[in-house]
C-alpha cells in the first residue's frame, strides 16, 4: 500500500446536473433544475435533500487520495474487491453528467478504510485509472440511508431569507405578508478602494392584505416565516396516500410562499390526520407529494387569522439621520419650521422671519419619541370621517422631509414620496389619535407624545450659547454680588491682562490664569433649557448674582473686516439658594431666560485678584 496525494474526481461541480447512484438495493437519480433545486426523479419523485446534495457536490472538491492500492494486488487476489466493499453486490456507484449528458465522473465506493473518515473508492473507467483508492471524506456514510432520507425534510421549499411573499388562507379569511425586496449580497467598495462584500438586509416586511400595506412588526413577521420556513416533515405518507386529506371537503388552512423572481410559488394545504397523533397531514402542490408535519406547526400558523397580531405596536420607525425637514404646526402653541444642511439645523417661525440656530439634538429626542409611542389600539382601518377621531382639526402636525437642503434659501420641495406628515388629534373623550397622512389607519396612543413636542418656539433654539475665543476677547468687566467690579483687558499681540478695579490699576494682584480661565469658562456656555414662561426667573434677574460684560472682536462678511460687540450675561440664583442645581440665566441677543448648570456661577465667580500685601493701599 502507497502514501500518496491527489483528487480522486476532477471536474467543476458546477457543471453537474444529474448525479445517479447505483447499487444493489437499487438505485435513485437526481437532477438539478433550471433554477437550481435538485430533485430525486426516481423510483419516487420529490424534492431531494439540498444538504445530501451540497455534500454530493462538495466530495467533487475535497475528495483527496490517502493511499492507493495498486490494481495488482486485486488481480493477485492479496486483496479482493468484495474485502474492500467493491464488488457489485456491496458497492455505491455514483456517477455525475453535465448538461449535454457528458459522463464528468463515475466511481465506486467501496467499505468504510481502517483509517477513519474514509472509504475505499475506485474508477469504473480502469484504463484510466486502475488502482484502488483509500479517499477521504468518507463517502459511503452520506449513501448508507433509506431512500426517504434522501428526500428534502423541510416543509417549504424556500428558506426565511429568500420568501418575500407569505400569504395564510384560513376559510374565507387570508393574512398576507410581503416585502419588495429580501435580504442580499452586494459588492461595495471601501474607502481603500477594495471590494468587499455585505449583507442587504432588504425591505421592510407590510401587511398586504386583509389590511393595505399596513406596517408589520419586523420581528413577528419574521419569526413567523423562520417557523413556516423551518418546519421539518414528521413522517412520509406512501405514494398511494399522497392525496393525504384530498377527500376532506376544505383543508383546515393553506400557505403560500413566494421565493425569488423566476421561481413557482410553493403552495401547501394541511389537513386533519385521522391516522395520526399529534399531526397534521400537509400536501404540496409544487412537489405532488404528502407528509406529516407536527400538529403544532398547524396551531402556530392559525394566529394569522388575526392580523393585529403582526401589526407594528411602534408608531413608526424613521431613521434619525435621514431627516433633513420638519414642519411642526399646532392648534395652540408656536408652529416653525426647522431645515438641516449639512450637519447644522436651523429653526424659524413657519410664518417666516430670520433663521436661527437649533438644537439638532431636539430633532432627534422628537423622531426617538414618535418612533417609540406604543399603539394603545388599532382604532381604524379604513379613515372615513377624520372628525371621529379628532383629525379634522388635529392638535399636532408634524411633517419630516428625507430629501437634503441645498441651503436654506433654496431647500428640498417636500413631497408624498420625500415626506411622511404625522396628524395627532384629540377625540371627545379625550383619547389621542394618531394617523399618517395619505394612509387609512388611526392609531390610539397615549398622551405622552404631545408632552415631549415643544410648542414654544424658543424651545427649539440652540442649547449653545453666543461665545467667543480667547483671541476674540478684547475685554471683560464682572461683578460679582456687591464687590466691585474688575475690568479686565488683553493685549491681542502679547496676550498680557491688566486690571482695574474701582478706576484703579490693580494689574500687580490679577492673577492672569484665573482672568485666562474666565474668558475661555464663559465663552463656552450651554442653556440647559429656555425658560418661556418664568416671571421667578425675570424676578431674580432683577438682582443678578454675577454680571459679566464681554467685549468681542466679531468677524464680518468682507475678507478682514471685523467690528467690536458688547455681550452681557446675567446669571441669578434660584430661589433655593446656592444649594440648587440650577441658576437662571440671561444673555443680551436672547429674548428668553434659561437655565444653567449652578457649577458655572461658581466658575465664574473665582477670586481674579490676590490679597493686597500687607502695608499696601486697598
Amino acid at each position: 500500500m502507497e502514501e500518496t496525494a491527489g483528487a480522486v474526481v476532477e471536474f467543476d461541480p458546477e457543471s453537474a446536473v444529474a448525479i445517479d447512484l447505483r447499487s444493489a438495493a437499487g438505485s435513485l437519480s437526481l437532477r438539478r433544475r433550471a433554477d437550481g433545486v435538485w430533485d430525486v426523479s426516481k423510483p419516487l419523485r420529490d424534492r431531494a435533500d439540498p444538504a445530501f446534495v451540497a455534500q454530493l457536490l462538495e466530495f467533487c472538491r475535497k475528495a483527496r487520495i490517502a493511499e492507493t492500492i495498486d490494481r495488482s494486488e486485486v488481480r493477485k487476489e492479496k486483496v479482493t474487491a468484495s474485502s474492500l466493499g467493491l464488488d457489485d453486490k456491496n458497492a455505491w456507484r455514483v456517477s455525475w453528467r453535465d448538461a449535454a449528458g457528458k459522463e464528468l465522473a463515475d466511481i465506486r465506493v467501496g467499505k468504510t478504510a481502517p483509517l477513519g473518515g474514509a472509504a475505499y473508492v475506485s474508477v469504473v473507467d480502469e484504463r484510466r485509472r486502475p488502482d484502488v483508492y483509500v479517499v477521504t471524506p468518507d463517502l459511503r456514510t452520506l449513501l448508507a440511508r433509506p431512500q426517504e432520507a434522501f428526500r428534502d425534510p423541510r416543509v417549504a421549499r424556500f428558506s426565511a431569507e429568500e420568501v418575500v411573499r407569505m400569504a395564510v388562507r384560513k376559510g374565507e379569511g387570508e393574512v398576507e405578508f410581503t416585502r419588495q425586496r429580501a435580504p442580499q449580497k452586494v459588492t461595495v467598495r471601501g474607502q481603500d478602494g477594495k471590494p468587499t462584500e455585505e449583507l442587504d438586509e432588504g425591505t421592510p416586511w407590510f401587511i398586504s392584505r386583509p389590511l393595505l400595506n399596513a406596517p408589520a412588526s419586523q420581528a413577528a413577521v419574521k419569526d413567523f416565516v423562520s417557523m413556516m420556513c423551518g418546519a421539518q416533515v414528521a413522517g412520509w405518507l406512501p405514494a398511494a396516500e399522497s392525496a393525504g386529506g384530498a377527500t376532506v371537503e376544505k383543508p383546515l388552512l393553506e400557505v403560500t410562499l413566494t421565493g425569488p423572481a423566476g421561481s413557482r410559488p410553493d403552495a401547501l394545504a394541511f389537513f386533519p390526520d385521522p391516522g395520526g397523533k399529534g399531526t397534521v397531514i400537509c400536501r404540496s402542490r409544487l412537489r405532488r407529494c404528502a407528509f406529516r408535519v407536527a400538529q403544532e406547526i398547524a396551531d402556530d400558523l392559525a394566529i394569522a387569522e388575526n392580523p393585529d397580531n403582526f401589526r407594528d405596536t411602534k408608531l413608526a420607525s424613521m431613521e434619525t439621520g435621514l431627516v433633513h425637514t420638519l414642519v411642526c404646526e399646532f392648534v395652540e402653541g408656536e408652529s416653525v419650521e426647522l431645515r438641516r444642511v449639512g450637519d447644522k439645523w436651523s429653526w424659524r417661525p413657519l410664518a417666516g422671519g430670520k433663521w436661527s440656530d437649533a438644537a439638532g439634538e431636539r430633532v432627534e429626542a422628537l423622531v426617538k419619541a414618535v418612533n417609540e409611542t406604543p399603539v394603545l389600539a388599532f382604532a381604524e382601518n379604513s379613515l372615513v370621517d377624520p372628525a371621529v377621531y379628532g383629525l379634522d382639526k388635529p392638535a399636532f402636525v408634524l411633517r419630516f422631509g428625507i430629501a437634503p437642503n441645498g441651503s436654506l434659501e433654496s431647500p428640498a420641495e417636500l413631497t408624498p414620496r420625500n415626506s411622511v406628515t404625522l396628524r395627532m388629534g384629540i377625540d371627545g373623550s379625550r383619547r389621542v389619535h394618531a394617523n399618517f397622512l395619505g394612509q387609512p389607519f388611526v392609531y390610539t396612543i397615549g398622551p405622552e407624545l404631545g408632552y415631549a413636542i415643544p410648542v414654544k418656539a424658543a424651545k427649539w433654539r440652540s442649547r449653545t450659547l453666543p461665545g467667543w475665543s480667547l483671541r476674540q476677547v478684547r475685554s471683560l468687566r464682572i461683578a460679582v454680588g456687591s464687590e466691585p467690579a474688575v475690568l479686565l483687558r488683553m493685549d491681542p499681540l502679547t496676550f498680557k491682562w491688566t486690571a482695574e478695579r474701582e478706576g484703579r490699576d490693580v494689574s500687580e494682584m490679577l492673577v492672569p490664569a484665573a482672568a485666562e480661565a474666565l474668558a475661555n469658562r464663559s465663552g463656552s456656555l450651554h442653556a440647559g433649557n429656555w425658560l418661556t414662561d418664568g416671571p421667578a426667573a425675570a424676578a431674580a434677574l432683577e438682582k443678578p448674582a454675577l454680571t459679566l460684560e464681554v467685549v468681542r472682536e466679531v468677524y464680518d462678511d468682507a475678507p478682514g473686516a471685523s467690528h467690536d460687540e458688547t455681550v452681557r450675561l446675567d446669571l441669578a440664583l434660584m430661589p433655593a439658594g446656592p444649594t440648587a442645581p440650577y441658576c437662571y440665566g440671561r444673555m443680551t441677543g436672547i429674548e428668553e431666560p434659561f437655565l444653567v448648570d449652578a457649577r458655572v456661577l461658581r466658575e465664574l465667580s473665582i477670586p481674579l485678584l490676590r490679597a493686597p500685601k500687607a502695608g499696601a493701599e486697598r
